[in-house]
């Protein structure tokens, strides 16, 4: 009876043995329990009375198939860790193999923005195109719509500032303490018609630009509407007691154009400089003939802007004719004093001498044809107003030379 029982142990151990040996080929062959679908066998040693884990391999299943599912791990005891232990060793590169598996699939997911991006992308350049072009079209336009606004505006100022200095009558406001003398001159009759010294292109020397437009008769211009006569000077020929002006700084011009004098009537206070200028393409010669003063003399260059000085410095009793010896149909005249006291009639015939101080005065008015209208026309100026005065002058008056005789330089050729 003793022999049984150590047979029994015998052949257990055997088996137990066996059964080591048959797991350890199969670890060896790259079989697991978990991972190729091997059992589990219990034994039990028949020595000790311990219980022993055997493993068998499926031959169903081959070491190439992947086995992702994590479901084998859930079925390993706890109790078993004495013989868990023992395996540890081979089971941890088996675990690494799902994990390397696992962030493959992680890959594709966190590309995916990458589609929303490129939306996005496409729809931001999309808005600001239209509105670009749409904003910065209207600007230029108002820019240049306002530019010329504050053109007229300023213009409208310079007129306004000379107005304040008239009257209701349009004539200049009187100083503190001062009077003046005003009034109109007309043509007695049926006025004569405006007339050409040569018509357009008719002129008899240099045509290309002395005939670039007809050469006007000034000698005698009267209004067609109200026969008011234009170019009269009005003047004292001696200035007030006790006034003790000067002439201005500011230069005075006289020019010349398509051969023809600019202005005809100048008004010169003595001592005060002109510039003769030239605003044709051709040679001028300007020419003086005062009574008092050096004649003038002297040819004025082609398109000359800067002008040659001319000077009078004393007062002449009568106007100064001005001519130009190489145009011979060139004509004005320089009235030239030694005070302000003095007026040229308009185009309407109208004329205002401001500021005199108060008192009895004898004026001077003259107009070229017939030189002397009228050598001592009295008149009283009170503080305050204007003396005024109509005086009309029939075609008698104006046909006959009533003046001294002009002071005329005559060239010779020698032939």
């Amino acid at each position: 009876m003793n022999s049984k029982p150590h047979s029994r142990r015998y052949s257990a151990r055997f088996v137990a043995a066996g059964a080591v040996l048959l797991s350890g080929v199969c670890l060896a062959a790259g079989c697991n329990s978990n991972e190729s679908g091997g059992h589990h066998v219990e034994l039990s040693d028949f020595g000790t009375g311990k219980p022993s884990t055997a493993m068998f391999a499926r031959r169903d299943v081959g070491p190439d198939v992947e086995l992702t599912t994590p479901a084998p791990q859930k079925t390993t005891p706890k109790a078993e860790e004495p013989a868990a232990a023992e395996q540890a060793p081979v089971q941890k590169p088996v675990v690494a193999k799902p994990a390397e598996t696992k962030p493959a699939p992680e890959k594709p997911a966190a590309a995916q923005p990458k589609p929303e991006q490129l939306v996005v992308a496409k729809k931001e350049p999309a808005q600001p195109a239209p509105q670009e072009p749409a904003t910065e079209k209207p600007a230029p336009k108002t820019e240049v719509a306002l530019a010329p606004q504050p053109a007229p505006a300023a213009a409208e100022s310079e007129k306004a500032e000379p107005k304040e200095d008239l009257d209701a009558e349009g004539r200049p406001k009187l100083a503190d303490g001062t009077g003046g003398f005003s009034g109109v001159i007309t043509y007695k009759g049926e006025a004569p018609k405006p007339k050409n010294l040569y018509a357009k292109g008719a002129a008899p020397k240099d045509p290309a630009v002395c005939g670039a437009e007809a050469i006007p008769d000034q000698s005698l211009i009267v209004n067609q509407e109200n026969n008011g006569v234009k170019n009269v000077f009005i003047y004292l020929r001696k200035k007030p007691k006790g006034f003790k002006g000067g002439p201005p700084s500011d230069p005075l011009t006289f020019d010349q154009k398509h051969c023809v004098f600019i202005p005809h009537n100048l008004i010169v206070f003595a001592g005060r400089e002109i510039l003769v200028k030239n605003g044709d393409p051709i040679v001028h010669n300007t020419h003086t003939n005062p009574f008092r003063n050096p004649g003038f003399n002297s040819a004025i260059a082609a398109d000359d802007r800067v002008g040659v000085k001319l000077l009078y410095r004393r007062p002449e009793p009568v106007p100064v004719k001005v001519v130009c010896d190489l145009h011979a149909w060139m004509l004005a005249y320089h009235l030239v004093l030694d005070h302000p006291f003095c007026a040229a009639t308009d185009e309407n015939g109208k004329f205002a001498i401001p500021d005199l101080p108060p008192g009895e005065y004898e004026f001077t008015i003259w107009q070229e044809t017939p030189g002397y209208l009228n050598k001592e026309l009295k008149v009283t100026v009170e503080a305050g107003k204007y003396a005024e005065e109509s005086l009309a002058f029939d075609a008698k008056a104006f046909a006959q030379f009533n003046g001294p005789p002009s002071k005329v330089l005559a060239l010779t050729t020698g032939q």
